[in-house]
């Protein structure tokens, strides 16, 4: 199985298996994009997340970050296609 750069879901790089949902190099999320169980949250749910993010670390209006964060979301391949396939890691 090829290792992920990144989380296939929100695009966080990884730097160590902490980056990984529950530890797991083998998940292809961050533990930011996933549930408890490690299993990726909703669309909304992650979409909801990184708007959030966009306007705590860069300042952005709500308006702008819900933009900002549907164009990097929309070039993920667990966003790309409406059914999930595994991104880079299947």
């Amino acid at each position: 199985m090829k290792k992920c750069e990144s989380c296939t879901s929100c695009g966080m790089p990884f730097k160590s298996a902490a980056d990984h949902a529950l530890g797991n190099e083998n998940i292809p999320y961050c533990p930011y994009c996933t549930n408890t169980e490690g299993k990726l949250k909703s669309y909304e749910e992650v979409l909801q997340g990184t708007t959030g993010y966009f306007i705590h670390s860069q300042g952005l209006d709500p308006k702008a970050a819900k933009q900002m964060a549907e164009t990097l979301l929309k070039k993920q391949p667990a966003w790309n296609q409406k059914k999930h396939s595994g991104g880079c890691c299947s």
